[in-house]
Parts: C-alpha cells; sequence; structure tokens
C-alpha cells in the first residue's frame, strides 16, 4: 500500500476572516477574475460553483507545483451537494413558463451534479477516474478517503479532492427551511471552493515536491438518534466513538443494531494519540459554543492540542465542502505531530480524520 501525501493546496471563498499567512494561496471570490485562471473559451457556459472550483484547482495544482501527469494516472474526486440547485431551478423554471426553445443545449451539462467535477477532468486531462461525492455535510471527507484508497492501491499517482457549494437563494432557502438559520442569519452560510493535491509518497518525491503532511487514517459512524436530540451530548458521544474507531488494533461493529462503525484506515495505532497536536472541529449546529466538544478533546487529550472552529475562522459554513477546508486548516495550524478532524452532520453521520505533519 502506497503512502499518501499532501502535496499542496488552495481555497476560494466569498468571506472569510484571514488575519494570517497560510501555508497555501487562498483569495476572495470578489477579487479575482476566472478568466485570468481558467481563460475564456466556454465560460459563459460554465456555473458559479464549475468556475470556482476549476479556479481552486489550478491555485492548488501550482501551489503543489504539479505539471505534467500521465491522464491515466491522475483522478479526480469532488464533493458537493447544493452546486447544481440554482441552475436546475432556473432552467425548470424557464422551460416551464418561456418554453423549451427559450434554454439552450450548452446548458444541458450543467444540470447534472457531477458537472464540476467533469470540467476538472477534462481541464487538467485526468482520466484515472472522476467521481463526485454527495453525502452530505461529511462528504469532504468521503471525497478525500475515497481518493486516499485509490492512490494507496496504485490505481492512480496524483488526485485532485476538491469541495464546492454556491451561495443560491434557493440553498440559502433550504437552510432556513430546514431550521438551521433564521432568515436574518444567511452571513452563517459561505460559498467557495477548496482543493488539495494528493499524491503518492514516491511520485512526490521523484518529482522532488514539497510534503505538507501525510494522510494517516479515517474512521466514520452513524447514529440516527442524533436525528431525535441535537445536543453537545450527542456530538460528543459521536466523537468518543470516532476515537474509539480510529485508535482501535481491532475493527469492531458497534452492537447496537441502530449504531455502525467503521474502521476506514490500517495505518492509525493506539501509540499516535499521544502525538496529536491540533483539533479541528466542525459542528453543524451553527450557534453552538463548543465547549462541551473542546472538554471532552481536552480530558482525552491533554491541554496541548489547539482546538479550531473553522466556523469562526473562516465566517461561515460550506456544506459539502467543509471537509477539505478543514483539513487545509488544520494543516496551517500543526507544526509537527499528529493532527485530528472531527466532523458530523444533523443526519447522524460522523466522521474523523488522521494526518501526520513533520517538522520544519
Amino acid at each position: 500500500m502506497n503512502e499518501v501525501v499532501i502535496t499542496g493546496g488552495a481555497i476560494l471563498l466569498d468571506t472569510y476572516r484571514h488575519t494570517m499567512d497560510e501555508c497555501y494561496p487562498i483569495k476572495k471570490v470578489g477579487d479575482i477574475s476566472y478568466a485570468d485562471f481558467i481563460g475564456t473559451r466556454g465560460l459563459k457556459y460554465l456555473t458559479e460553483s464549475t468556475k470556482m472550483s476549476l479556479t481552486a484547482s489550478v491555485m492548488a495544482k501550482a501551489h503543489a507545483e504539479l505539471e505534467e501527469v500521465e491522464p491515466e494516472r491522475g483522478g479526480v474526486v469532488l464533493a458537493t451537494n447544493m452546486a447544481s440547485i440554482s441552475y436546475v431551478t432556473d432552467f425548470d423554471m424557464t422551460s416551464l413558463v418561456e418554453g423549451v426553445n427559450d434554454v439552450s443545449p450548452m446548458q444541458g451539462p450543467n444540470l447534472l451534479l457531477n458537472a464540476p467535477a467533469s470540467r476538472l477532468g477534462i481541464f487538467h486531462r485526468f482520466s484515472g477516474f472522476n467521481t463526485t461525492v454527495t453525502s452530505g455535510r461529511v462528504g469532504g471527507h468521503d471525497a478525500l478517503e475515497y481518493a486516499y484508497q485509490a492512490i494507496a492501491r496504485d490505481e492512480v499517482d496524483v488526485c485532485i479532492v476538491a469541495g464546492v457549494e454556491e451561495k443560491s437563494e434557493e440553498y440559502l432557502n433550504w437552510h432556513i427551511q430546514s431550521g438551521r438559520i433564521k432568515q436574518h442569519e444567511t452571513d452563517l452560510i459561505n460559498q467557495g471552493a477548496a482543493v488539495v493535491i494528493l499524491e503518492s509518497k514516491t511520485h512526490a518525491l521523484q518529482r522532488g515536491a514539497t510534503i505538507y503532511g501525510t494522510l494517516s487514517g479515517f474512521a466514520s459512524y452513524f447514529d440516527p438518534n442524533a436525528l431525535r436530540e441535537q445536543t453537545e451530548q450527542v456530538s460528543v458521544s459521536g466523537y468518543q466513538h470516532l476515537m474509539d474507531t480510529l485508535f482501535s488494533p481491532v475493527h469492531e461493529v458497534a452492537a447496537t443494531q441502530d449504531v455502525y462503525s467503521s474502521n476506514s484506515s490500517q495505518q492509525a495505532h493506539s501509540s499516535d494519540i499521544s502525538t496529536i497536536k491540533s483539533v479541528c472541529i466542525a459542528d453543524s449546529q451553527l450557534h453552538r459554543s463548543g465547549e462541551e466538544e473542546k472538554a471532552f478533546i481536552l480530558n482525552h487529550l491533554g491541554t496541548g492540542p489547539l482546538v479550531i472552529n473553522h466556523f469562526e475562522r473562516f465566517g461561515g459554513e460550506l456544506y459539502g465542502a467543509c471537509g477539505i477546508l478543514q483539513l487545509l486548516t488544520a494543516l496551517h495550524q500543526t507544526e509537527e505531530g499528529h493532527g485530528l478532524i472531527f466532523n458530523y452532520d444533523w443526519f447522524g453521520h460522523y466522521r474523523s480524520l488522521l494526518f501526520h505533519k513533520e517538522g520544519e
């Protein structure tokens, strides 16, 4: 099995609280011209989500100093849930009200949720595989593990892992109607794209790439009880299951029928827990203080870890893309040792990721 390393990354956001230099490029959507990054050909037929993910991928690829890759040795995985919702709504409304003659066939591909990922593969000429992950708020973690497994099994050498969400009226209405935010709280929702470049360690060393970190392990857990009771105690219980799963030397499935846990990677060991230097928590409940979650982390890992909440740092919910943003944030905050990431959504899905970073 190949070791999987992080050799580049980039973030493109509508708004963020940016107070320090990052180890990766980060830009605001309103401050750039898409044409400067991806050219003008066909630009007017691309959705905002596709333009954001393409631009962030160009930034990340430049950051990784990644040039030529054999097409079949490059893969693309993109996490999103609502990237095409506004486009589908507009297309359907125009077709129904004005008639089908008022919509262009050139707009057809954008109706598909996997349009951004497909465009990434075409633009960068990566043909190894092309996958879109739509698994809710933990989609970014699922995309990272999908890419990790493909590289570890030597299916590809390089993978562009992206997450993108578009802040449209339809998207905001979904958050409001689901009760997650109130009408006056739309500033809690952000839009943008985050991209990570993953490679096999062998490939990265051969081309002399800078290695920013190594993916060490994944764990997942599902508890539908979270649908009935959305409290910090419930989320802390989920984190405990993730810790037990991620650092358990033996894979175990919970005895109860309504709870599922899986150890996705065999590279995490119980000894790694003592070297954890940072923790990044992405709380799906945007109004909570997170004090119980932080207390849980400190209780299990001591006073050393730096606890991060990416909503406070970057200023908004990114839904399916937040897992990629978490990884880049945690990489920046970790000087050396292991970093641990927790993420969960309000449907009871819990995910964690463990990475390792060498000292400068």
